[in-house]
């Protein structure tokens, strides 16, 4: 009977470990996706800006402007996952 009582107390033990681990992963998990969403809404609002200030300056050709400043050109594509719209290099494919 003790024995049955100890694996007893020793499996609920191991089930509440497992749970707890799991809860951990979920937060994690939860947490990436949060800051996932915080990232693309930053990038978008920053991509705006940056959309505004060219259009501003219409007079500055493409050509005239360095790799840095190409690389800093977003185009808005729409996310399939999230259905967000969000800014993506406007060289890739």
């Amino acid at each position: 009977m003790k024995e049955k009582e100890l694996r007893r107390a020793l499996m609920e033990r191991e089930r509440e470990m497992k749970e707890v681990k799991r809860q951990g992963i979920l937060a994690k998990n939860e947490r990436r996706l949060e800051n996932e969403k915080r990232r693309m809404e930053n990038e978008f609002k920053v991509a705006s800006k940056s959309a505004q200030t060219l259009g501003k300056n219409a007079d500055v050709k493409l050509k005239a402007l360095n790799k840095k400043q190409l690389r800093q050109i977003k185009k808005t594509r729409m996310n399939t996952k999230t259905g967000a719209i969000e800014f993506v290099s406007a060289y890739k494919k």
